[in-house]
């Protein structure tokens, strides 16, 4: 999405006073007070707002009626987020001196922060009276109006200011942003560029064009333009994530060892998501000489490298070559045991990527009985002779190293890329099983299907991730709901919320829910203790200790004392007998006000997996590793009817488990919009609208049914869906919110 324009003064301590004047005090104010705001003025500067408020309050009680001291404490509790007694104070200055057009506006941007989006709006318009040759209103007001979704409004006030202050760069960019918003991308495109004429080195703005080119489709001169900004913002987090996400849909038609780079950086630093970045590094592979046709080479290109060892093989021809080139080394170090340091590089990192998708590839029986031979081989020899390193190589690509029956040697004497291989194989493993001992448990499992769901999970946790998409704060949660849902706001949320992540499995949701939201109090559960495992030892290693993992049973949450501003129940609900009884019990420890994001299957977005399911079941397979193999082998193969084939372009085909839960799970539903708005109706909820990963589906919807503004109405989605029945292929995913 774009940067959105800062509003004017809320990104700095310097900007945020750099109107104020200190000849604008009264001209018999005793030396001291004017001391005292000076001082005040400074600790705010520096960041010392404990100090700054109490400079200001001794400035209060000596002149408890002056204007600027009104002034000077009200900026300095709003810093603080204290707008209950922030707003008064900066109203009854604004009150005392109503000429001062930087009262009214320190007022408005107060307001804003306190979710008072109406009365801010009515301040910026006065501040724009009383002084119509600043921008910084005219920009403030803008932004407020384009956030409640009036682009219309926001065009027209920043088409009139645009003509004031031609040379406003942080002008043209908000205008950028609000023709964007009414879909006039070109004319977006142009208000960027001059944006960026006027401030060539600014990274918000060179993100805001290279924006406007993706969503016109010119993947090339955005990625082009991103990667101007990476190199004079090497850390800019909007320009990271517009260029992963550009990344994902570019498919260019001939290689380029630069983009291949940056493609490597986005997937060891998780620029964007995992899958899609994979599905993009295929493809460009597939363009360097020698790598397009024929066998998977045996030497290691860096990106080749990155995706197997950060990304996923989720490409059928890719997936067909390692899996040829794996057998080839095989038979090679039952031979050979020694692999030159290149050839190991890449043997390391095909192993890594075999762990990571539970060694779903397929294998022979006569791998089957090579492998045997090569275990008892290594259960012979010293493992610490580098002799031995590309056996050891091998074998992690076929079994965890954790498997062999022989004491593993030393990590300080193994060349890093093996020993980056012990620690995802046996380490980490081991550290999962010694928190799974020690999580606590919240309520009893149910007997029965919560009993066959959880047996499940426990056999493969779901899903395995190595990264976690980058994210930015969202803000307080009532302004990242307001983000999300202009029209319903305000959203009366608490800045430190309680959150209840209820079916969490490995963890990836409640770690993005965590970035979002630094200062959230986070519950995550869920049935199985491997998956928690998995979840808790990922939080450790990413640092984030606001999350709290237990085992618990949402069937059996009925008498939970506490209750929750956020839950988020995704993918979770689709596999208990009675949906609407589990969802209930959710809805009722959802405080008044509350907001949950719920995921449940669509009907007609899998129904291409159905042919299959059913072939499945007839045959009487229940999810065994080697019924997994052999059914995806089929569909590889193209030996199976033709509608299985269609399976190899969902990423979920990809690792034993995820492949697991897609084709043979124990139990599930599919919905449709129709029976969804009748449970929301049932639990008297009420309906805020669809998270979407990016713009494509919502601006279709809105040019097809633009009456529906708020794009909440489930019955016109309902119609676009049977028009458009693989939109929802992966699920529906909603926010709902329980009346105050």
């Amino acid at each position: 999405m774009r940067d959105a324009v800062p509003f004017i003064g809320s990104d700095s301590i310097t900007q945020l006073l750099s109107s104020l004047k200190p000849e604008n005090s009264p001209q018999d104010m005793a030396m001291d007070i004017t001391a005292l705001l000076a001082q005040a003025r400074h600790a705010m500067q520096t960041g010392q707002l404990a100090e700054a408020e109490n400079l200001c309050r001794t400035a209060h009680e000596n002149a408890p009626m002056d204007p600027s001291v009104l002034h000077m404490l009200g900026l300095a509790l709003a810093l603080r987020h204290d707008h209950d007694e922030a707003l008064p104070l900066l109203e009854r200055a604004a009150q005392l001196q109503p000429g001062e057009p930087e009262f009214l506006f320190d007022l408005a941007r107060a307001q804003h922060d306190a979710g008072k989006d109406d009365e801010a709006m009515a301040a910026y318009q006065r501040t724009i009276k009383l002084a119509p040759a600043w921008p910084a209103p005219w920009i403030n007001l803008g932004s407020l109006l384009l956030g409640h979704a009036r682009a219309a409004e926001a065009v027209d006030l920043l088409q009139r200011a645009s003509q004031r202050f031609p040379e406003d760069a942080d002008l043209t960019n908000t205008l950028g942003n609000a023709l964007g918003g009414l879909g006039y991308h070109q004319e977006a495109l142009a208000a960027y560029r001059q944006s960026a004429r006027l401030a060539p080195a600014r990274p918000d703005i060179l993100h805001n064009q290279a924006y406007a080119h993706h969503r016109l489709g010119d993947h090339a001169a955005a990625l082009a333009i991103a990667m101007d900004g990476l190199s004079r913002s090497p850390e800019h987090l909007g320009l990271k994530v517009l260029a992963g996400n550009v990344l994902c849909q570019y498919r260019p038609a001939q290689y380029a060892p630069s983009h291949a780079n940056l493609l490597a950086t986005a997937l060891k630093e998780g620029w964007s998501e995992t899958t899609a970045l994979s599905s993009a590094a295929w493809h460009l592979l597939g363009l360097v000489p020698g790598h397009g046709n024929g066998p998977a080479p045996n030497q290691p290109h860096p990106l080749l490298l990155a995706v197997l060892r950060h990304g996923l093989v989720n490409h059928p021809l890719w997936e067909i070559r390692l899996t040829d080139l794996r057998k080839q080394w095989l038979a090679d170090v039952l031979d050979t045991p020694r692999f030159p340091s290149e050839q190991l590089e890449l043997a390391t990192a095909l192993a890594e990527q075999c762990f990571h998708n539970e060694y779903v590839f397929m294998l022979t029986a006569e791998e089957k009985q090579q492998l045997d031979l090569l275990g008892e081989r290594l259960s012979q020899l010293s493992l610490a002779g580098p002799d031995v390193h590309g056996a050891l190589a091998v074998y992690a690509a076929y079994r965890p190293l954790s498997s062999l029956p022989i004491p593993l040697p030393e990590r300080g004497a193994l060349p890093p890329c093996l020993d980056r291989l012990f620690r995802q194989q046996v380490s980490e493993p081991q550290e999962e099983m010694e928190i799974a001992a020690t999580l606590p448990s919240l309520t009893p499992i149910a007997q029965g299907l919560s009993a066959r769901v959880r047996q499940q999970y426990e056999e493969n946790p779901y899903p395995r991730w190595n990264s976690v998409p980058l994210l930015a704060p969202a803000g307080s949660p009532s302004q990242a709901m307001a983000t999300l849902f202009p029209g319903h706001s305000p959203f009366g949320l608490p800045a430190s919320p309680r959150i209840l992540i209820a079916g969490t499995g490995t963890g990836l949701n409640a770690i993005l829910t965590a970035r979002r939201f630094p200062s959230a109090d986070i519950l995550a559960i869920d049935l199985s203790r491997a998956s928690l495992a998995y979840a808790a030892r990922k939080a450790r290693e990413l640092g984030h200790t606001n999350i709290h993992f237990a085992q618990a049973d949402i069937l059996n949450l009925t008498s939970w004392p506490e209750h929750f501003h956020v839950i988020e129940s995704v993918g979770v609900l689709h596999h208990m007998d009675d949906t609407l009884g589990a969802w209930r019990i959710l809805a009722n420890l959802l405080a008044p006000g509350g907001v949950m994001k719920i995921g449940l299957y669509s009907r007609l977005g899998r129904a291409d997996l159905k042919p299959l399911q059913e072939a499945i079941r007839k045959r009487g397979l229940v999810g065994a590793a080697d019924e997994i193999r052999t059914v995806r082998a089929q569909a590889l193969a193209r030996e199976a009817p033709s509608d299985w084939s269609a399976i190899t372009v969902r990423h979920d085909f990809y690792t034993l488990s995820t492949c697991r839960d897609l084709l043979f799970h124990v139990h599930e539903r599919e919905f449709g919009l129709d029976e969804i708005a009748t449970m929301i109706e049932a639990l008297r909820l009420q309906f805020l609208g669809f998270e979407f990963s990016g713009p494509a589906i919502p601006l279709k919807y809105r040019d097809r049914y633009p009456e529906d503004q708020g794009m909440c109405d489930l019955g016109s989605w309902h119609e676009w869906e049977k028009a458009h029945p693989a939109q929802f292929s992966g699920m529906y995913q909603f926010w709902a919110r329980r009346p105050a």
